[in-house]
């Protein structure tokens, strides 16, 4: 570091994952007059280093540059050093991932240049200093997984630096704070999950113009979703899991052109999933989550007509009808989770044109039928389970085709006859499973390799393990 010390014209110094527990304490000052990034991130300094180089930073009077300081994943541990709120040229602090607790200083307040502010996973209390309002130029306040309580300065959501930047984030999530949502206009990305919110969305939140990212899992909000939120045109990802919504969905979801993901699970929506939901053929890609809640009626067959989608999970409802034949045209989505819901009927066998689906859950529904056998035609497929349906038949052979297969569920059907043999499993993960528990089947035990564990209670096979495979699977 002596040595380093004797070059100003260097402009950034990354000392990152260098295992260093100590710094230099005989430098009179710090000579670095042109740095602008210092990143000592995932060492071992304590909280003494940390002040010796603030001292350090502040001695250098002649500065003109702006630094960027990076201190996450330390040893750091004990209150903020007020003396870093003393250094002005300051742009950017990241001391995530430390044990730094206690109140934070109004010096903070002075750091008039700051643009971002990550003081995330550490043991910090108490409340937001109002003096932090002053940041004028603040684009990031990173402050989740603290124990932090108390209001929220109104002055933060009035800061320039919000309008100023495309990519402005408040995440505050993991703490106490006592407010509600808050209708900071010039934000785009706001995050607030596990945060104890309670009462209903506000009715304005149409307002927030600039938002892309809504992230308000884990609270306590109740009342229906407000139409009002089709009116955030830049929304890209809401995010309004686990909570205690009601009603129904609103309407208007086709105007939101940009969103990529919408996760409304894990609350008590009730009513069908409107169609309009799924007439946005304009996205890149979607991932549609609404497991968990009371949605009734058919599944929806417009849902094929989202030919981007990646994703869908209508996990644990009340939706009934058959699976529609359209589901065959959405050629990008790699997850479909409609299990714990009454749909009855067979599988369509428009589900082999599904190349790219990798998670296909069918389970606990009233499903009747064999498997098409355009299933072989899933070669990326790795889970496929039907548990606990109606199914009948025999297992269809180019079952074998599917290669990447770790997961195979097939147990409380009436399957019949053999399985089909041989079929090789994919060691990609390191295990493998299948269940036939509690079907129909007779036959020797199949010939599938790979296999680390296999459930077949109440299924009479021929014990004999083929020479093969003795000792290569579990029974």
């Amino acid at each position: 570091m002596q040595a380093v010390n004797t070059i100003p014209s260097l402009v950034e110094l990354s000392l990152l994952g260098c295992q260093l527990s100590t710094f230099p304490q005989s430098l009179p000052f710090v000579n670095l007059t042109s740095l602008s990034v210092l990143d000592l991130s995932h060492n071992h300094f304590r909280l003494s280093v940390l002040s010796y180089l603030a001292g350090c930073l502040i001695s250098v009077t002649s500065l003109s540059f702006s630094l960027e300081l990076l201190l996450r994943l330390n040893r750091f541990r004990g209150k903020f050093p007020e003396s870093l709120g003393h250094f002005k040229n300051l742009i950017s602090i990241d001391l995530s991932d430390n044990e730094l607790s206690g109140q934070l200083p109004d010096s903070l307040g002075n750091l008039e240049r700051l643009r971002s502010l990550d003081l995330s996973s550490n043991l910090i209390s108490g409340s937001l200093p109002p003096p932090i309002g002053r940041l004028s130029l603040l684009e990031k306040l990173i402050l989740f997984n603290n124990t932090m309580n108390g209001t929220i300065p109104e002055s933060i959501g009035q800061l320039e630096g919000f309008s100023s930047s495309v990519c402005s984030m408040v995440d505050l999530s993991s703490n106490r704070f006592d407010c509600g949502i808050p209708l900071w206009y010039n934000l785009a990305y706001l995050f607030l999950r596990n945060y104890l919110l309670s009462g209903p969305i506000p009715l304005n939140i149409g307002e927030l113009s600039s938002l892309k990212v809504l992230a308000v899992s884990g609270n306590l909000l109740n009342g229906s979703i407000p139409s009002s939120i089709s009116k955030l045109k830049n929304l890209e990802i809401v995010d309004l899991s686990d909570n205690h919504l009601s009603g129904k969905i609103p309407m208007h979801w086709n105007d939101l052109q940009l969103l990529e993901v919408i996760d409304l699970s894990m609350n008590k929506l009730s009513g069908g999933i409107p169609s309009l939901i799924c007439s946005m053929p304009s996205l890149f890609r979607l991932e549609l989550f609404l497991g968990q809640n009371q949605f009734n009626g058919h599944f929806p067959d417009s849902f094929g007509y989202l030919k981007n989608l990646r994703l869908i999970d209508v996990f644990d409802n009340r939706l009934s009808g058959q699976i529609p034949n359209s589901l065959g045209h959405l050629k990008n989505i790699r997850s479909i989770n409609l299990s714990k819901n009454e749909l009855s009927g067979p599988i369509p066998d428009s589900i082999g044109n599904l190349g790219n689906l990798r998670s296909l859950l069918l389970s606990d529904n009233a499903i009747s039928g064999s498997i098409p056998p355009s299933i072989g035609k899933l070669l990326f497929l790795e889970e496929l389970d039907l548990s606990h349906n109606g199914m009948n038949g025999t297992i269809p052979e180019s079952i074998g085709q599917l290669k990447e297969l770790l997961a195979l569920t097939l147990d409380w059907n009436s399957w019949k006859g053999t399985p089909p043999s041989p079929l090789s499993f994919s060691t990609s993960q390191g295990w493998s499973m299948a269940d036939l528990s509690f079907n129909r089947l007779e036959g020797p035990l199949p010939l599938w390799y790979n296999l680390t564990y296999l459930f077949c209670e109440t299924i009479y096979f021929q014990v004999q393990f083929p020479p093969i495979l003795a000792g290569n699977y579990q029974v």
